[in-house]
């Protein structure tokens, strides 16, 4: 079974898994791979010395989060009255909202991508300076979901992060193993990673906080995640041999192949002089001859994402002044395709 991947960037936070909610969100479909797919929301304020009192006094109830693959929204709004205890006429007003929006798409019955983007911001005002009520805390909006998935796929993640706050994705199976945990603690951050997921029934969630401190903060992020089939073509193909070698959309996982096609034009195809072929930087295959229409495979490793190359020599004949001068050109043509498993 492939590495679990964790990638984490900041401070280390303890993580507690708690239920991942009782609500069902309404299906895509009949086929759709989700289930339980709901917003949560969270807040926490608190001064050392101090009684804090938030309005209202606890955060909105779970909201089902519709798998149809378009965005929806869930915003927070709090204030809250802070007061010395020792002192009723050291008060402070703070205020803190969060916006985040969210969406969960689908391929079939597979899932697609999942996504969330969060904003929010707080504002302390003392009433007495200094103020001996230190604030702290937090506001927090999760995008919980359940999938299953019919066959392998990549996971592709990518985290963007500023500010106060902090940002998480957390992919686990059945057995509360994690897959992919990605998270950033209150750094400037965007970062990419990927995770294979043999075929299954797998929990997760998107997480966006912004923190309360004794001054006004501000905080955002985006966090995505996207299905891909293993084998899918990931970049390319590019160069100006295109025309002259066909790089296919992706590589057989079951016969562990890429198949590639020189091209059928008669007029192009006779100016090939050789095609090597490189897989990862190494020298893989070299044809010379009969080449026209030819579907040639590449031998790739199942465990290795691959970036191959074919660089194509053409020999032309030109004549000048009753003579006849041959020019060699190079061209090449890339791709890169990820790992069967």
């Amino acid at each position: 079974m492939p590495q679990r991947t964790s990638l984490a960037i900041g401070s280390l936070l303890a993580l507690t898994l708690g239920s991942a909610g009782t609500l069902l969100a309404p299906a895509a479909s009949a086929t759709s791979p989700y289930a339980n797919t709901h917003w949560h929301a969270a807040e926490y304020i608190y001064a050392n010395g101090c009684s804090a009192v938030p309005n209202p006094a606890t955060p909105p109830a779970d909201a089902p989060a519709a798998a149809d693959g378009a965005r929806h929204t869930f915003n927070q709004d709090y204030t809250a009255t802070v007061t010395n205890t020792g002192d009723g006429t050291d008060i402070t007003d703070v205020t803190y909202s969060q916006n985040a929006s969210g969406s969960l798409g689908a391929r079939g019955s597979d899932p697609s991508s999942i996504s969330m983007a969060y904003s929010g911001k707080t504002t302390v005002t003392p009433h007495k300076t200094p103020s001996l009520c230190q604030v702290e805390g937090y506001v927090e909006a999760q995008l919980h979901f359940d999938f299953t998935l019919t066959k392998p796929m990549w996971v592709n993640v990518s985290l963007s992060s500023r500010g106060h706050g902090y940002t998480e994705v957390y992919i686990y199976d059945v057995d509360n193993d994690p897959y992919l945990d990605m998270y950033n603690d209150q750094l400037k951050v965007d970062t990419s990673g990927r995770a294979y997921l043999p075929a299954g029934h797998y929990s997760g969630y998107l997480e966006g906080d912004t923190d309360i401190a004794p001054t006004t903060t501000a905080a955002s992020g985006s966090m995505r995640a996207t299905f891909t089939v293993p084998g899918s073509k990931s970049t390319g193909p590019s160069g100006k041999a295109k025309s002259y070698v066909g790089l296919g959309s992706a590589r057989s996982c079951a016969t562990h192949t890429l198949a590639t096609k020189v091209t059928t034009n008669k007029k192009r195809a006779k100016t090939i002089k050789k095609i090597v072929f490189t897989v990862n930087g190494h020298k893989v295959k070299t044809v010379r001859s009969h080449l026209r229409g030819k579907t040639i495979p590449l031998t790739l490793s199942d465990t290795k994402a691959a970036n191959v190359k074919a660089t194509v020599t053409t020999v032309t004949v030109k004549k000048k002044h009753h003579h006849k001068k041959k020019i060699h050109k190079t061209r090449t043509v890339t791709a890169s395709y990820l790992a069967c498993s």
